[in-house]
């Protein structure tokens, strides 16, 4: 294994964690536990953004209830410029003998049919509706799709002139045309939903104003932020209020909603007002998105739960938590259950990838094995959602007491953590009748309202299991027990003397004092550990070992009679003082593993095996390279500049390639891989870059296979070593039977 690669592979501990972090953990106020249509659901945000349409007080929106012709007013004003402001000058007076001033709709329905007054800034505006021939409006009957239709062309400058004699004929043929219909299909009669009225409302604002080439968002907007990409609702603006859109080109606070988090991750156009705030987020019609959980991230692509793949380069644009970057630099940060977003431009190719966080606000403990109570509470009502636990998806069966519950709505997801970490109470503020923050070995945790009954009965000093949220808020505390102690695992990232940090697999990072010694510590440095705290003020760090494993069966996925979880986490270590490294499990090319190469085994609630640390199984966690003596330091080069050095007591001849493992410091050879090679092989040897075959013998190709032209003394890539020469040497580790694979390439 390279050194850049380790470092990397050291930092994707995010990607092999037990716990999801949430992509958006939406207050109920902000979602509708009915809107199970995506495209709906994001149109119906729009709107609610900006004011024009919200949903029941029972938390529905109820998209199939058709609309009143007053109702449907009232969203076309607020759709309109100075809609908001001006409807209150409509109200005092009476048009129509239906619509007394004391109606609720009676300044809606006057400024609709007299239309919006002259500003300083906007020139006066027609009406956009009439009565009916005997003087009346009748303002509770169904708005049909022809009235809602002609209504909205009327707002873009049209008609009854620029559409011909027909009605609604007319307006539908012209509204089709233009692309303000987009999406729907109904006859001029037929009543209108809430649901397709939001779809119509959304094609408004994309749809061009009469000759010209501005749309409808331009006219009712001081200014366009096109083409961003909306990062987060949660953020913070420059006056330190909160709720504000961050996006790809800047930071705005809300004219009117704050955003729910629904449509992060999506490329759109902001509207801003005339102080520079946004109106609402408009997501872009070209291209498409394709928002999803997380299973595998790797170089070149994503891999959703289901195993489909989502292809992309180092080189994609890339934005985590808020950060714009490249796929190539994101891609270790990511985490299995993460939800992503990839954006692909109207040919097809992915254009960014999204992944980002809004901070969890509520979550839900589970009280006893199988209980869902109050999950209700956190999807605003709604019933039908998904539930996974620790990346995988399960069904109610699998919850267990303790377990912490949140929700994801871009996913529709309740996401459960099983995360528990033991400590000892040093401090809580303000008080532990209403704490709303926790310091336990020596970090203070954000503490939500779901954990204060829990924390009640506690006091400082006192030992305790935090119930931990996905991206790692305090949910709830129990008495520490067997049954209840800490199961947080984390890697040691440094070690100075007494001190330790460690970063759990949640993502968390700890620093603390140990009850161990300066030796003890130096040899847990890169290391995984079981992680808690027995006094105020220490960590205690325990390592992870076992003993008397079954075989390890990868046909049948099973390590004895217990099956491998979906997301297992798969760790190797060329030697005892050798750091530890994720690896997964398409790296083990042997068909069984011996007992006496798992170093351990940690099972999950179902007893399945959730993490795995292998003795040496792969070979894939030595740098395979070119080597140089010199005195007692051994290098070795494995690209061009690029090179790891360590003293060693290991020898071999100048010039030959080897692998090496070095200590968890960098500063020790502590292991080595002798290669043996084949000379003089083809090139219709290979099958493909994955695999070549000789004498019969088909040898794996490594991932990271080192290629070297002996005669320019460079290293170069696979396909340019292939081109240049029509044979090669090849290097191998072990035999195919014991795991090996070529290692390197050299030409000449």
């Amino acid at each position: 294994m390279r050194k850049t690669k380790r470092i990397s592979l050291l930092l994707a501990l995010a990607l092999m964690v037990s716990c999801l972090t949430p992509f958006s953990a939406l207050a109920a106020e902000n979602t509708f536990s009915d809107l199970n249509d995506p495209d709906t659901a994001s149109n119906v945000e729009v709107l609610r953004m900006m004011g024009v349409l919200d949903g029941y007080a029972d938390g529905t929106f109820r998209p199939n209830a058709t609309l009143t012709r007053a109702q449907f007013c009232k969203m076309a004003v607020l759709m309109t410029k100075n809609g908001a402001d001006q409807v209150g000058q409509y109200k005092n007076y009476t048009i129509f003998p239906d619509v007394k001033a004391s109606h609720w709709a009676s300044g809606y329905i006057n400024m609709a049919v007299r239309g919006e007054k002259a500003t300083e800034e906007t020139a006066a505006r027609p009406g956009i509706i009439a009565g009916y021939p005997d003087g009346t409006f009748r303002p509770d009957s169904i708005v049909t799709y022809g009235q809602a239709v002609t209504i909205l062309m009327r707002l873009l400058g049209y008609a009854d002139k620029d559409v011909g004699a027909v009605w609604p004929d007319g307006y539908l043929n012209a509204a089709s045309t233009i692309g303000l219909t987009d999406g729907l299909k109904l006859t001029g009669s037929a009543s209108i939903t809430r649901g397709k009225a939001a779809q119509l409302f959304v094609n408004l604002l994309n749809t061009n104003m009469k000759d010209s080439t501005s749309t409808y968002a331009a006219s009712i907007a001081n200014s366009l932020v096109a083409d961003t990409v909306l990062l987060s609702c949660s953020a913070t603006a420059s006056d330190g209020s909160s709720g504000a859109l961050q996006t790809s080109d800047g930071t705005y606070k809300p004219a009117r909603n704050s955003g729910s988090g629904l449509l992060n991750g999506r490329k759109g156009t902001v509207l801003l007002d005339a102080s520079g705030k946004a109106l609402t987020f408009v997501p872009v019609k070209a291209g498409s998105s394709e928002t999803f959980n997380l299973s595998v991230a790797k170089a070149g692509y994503l891999q959703d739960s289901s195993g489909h793949r989502y292809e992309v380069t180092a080189k994609t644009v890339a934005y985590h938590n808020g950060e714009k970057t490249t796929y190539g630099e994101m891609y270790t940060y990511l985490r299995a259950g993460n939800s992503v977003t990839v954006y692909f431009n109207a040919a097809g190719t992915a254009e960014y990838v999204f992944s980002g966080s809004e901070s969890t606000t509520d979550a839900v403990v589970v009280l006893a094995k199988g209980s869902t109570n109050g999950f209700t509470s956190l999807t605003g009502g709604s019933t039908n959602y998904k539930l996974s636990k620790n990346g995988l998806t399960i069904t109610s069966s699998d919850l267990r007491a303790n377990d912490v519950a949140t929700y994801n709505a871009a996913t529709n997801t309740i996401q459960v953590c099983d995360t528990r970490l033991t400590g000892v109470i040093e401090n809580v503020y303000p008080n532990f009748e209403a704490p709303t923050s926790l310091t336990v070995i020596g970090h203070e945790f954000e503490v939500l309202p779901s954990a204060g009954e829990m924390l009640s009965g506690f006091k400082v000093n006192d030992s305790v299991s935090l119930l931990l949220t996905v991206d790692n808020k305090v949910a709830g505390a129990v008495a520490n027990t067997a049954a209840t102690r800490s199961n947080a695992i984390g890697m040691v990232t440094a070690a100075s003397g007494t001190s330790a940090t460690v970063q759990l697999l949640s993502g968390l990072e700890l620093t603390g004092n140990t009850d161990t010694s300066e030796s003890y510590n130096a040899k847990l440095l890169g290391q995984l550990v079981r992680v808690s705290s027995a006094r105020r003020g220490t960590i205690s760090l325990a390592t992870l070992s076992g003993s008397g494993y079954n075989t390890l069966d990868m046909s049948t996925r099973k390590l004895g009679s217990a099956a491998l979880a979906d997301n297992v986490m798969v760790y190797e270590k060329a030697h005892a003082n050798a750091p530890v490294q994720p690896i997964v499990l398409t790296q083990i090319v042997q068909s069984k593993i011996n007992g006496s190469n798992i170093a351990f085994a940690e099972y999950d609630w179902a007893g399945r095996v959730s993490l795995l640390i292998l003795n040496n199984v792969t070979g894939d966690t030595f740098t395979y390279g070119r080597v140089r003596m010199e005195d007692d330091s051994l290098t070795v080069s494995y690209d061009n500049g690029k090179s790891v050095s360590a003293t060693s007591a290991y020898k071999f001849a100048d010039g030959s390639f080897a692998g090496i493992a070095v200590n968890s410091a960098g500063s020790q050879v502590v292991a080595v891989m002798s290669l043996k090679q084949l000379d003089n092989v083809p090139n219709n040897a290979w099958k493909s870059s994955e695999y070549v075959t000789v004498d019969g013998v088909t040898y794996p190709v490594s991932e990271d296979v080192v290629c070297y032209n002996r005669t320019t003394g460079k290293f170069l890539t696979l396909s340019a070593a292939r081109a240049f020469a029509s044979t090669a040497t090849l290097y191998y580790d072990r035999t195919v039977d014991e795991g090996g694979k070529i290692r390197v390439v050299e030409v000449r």
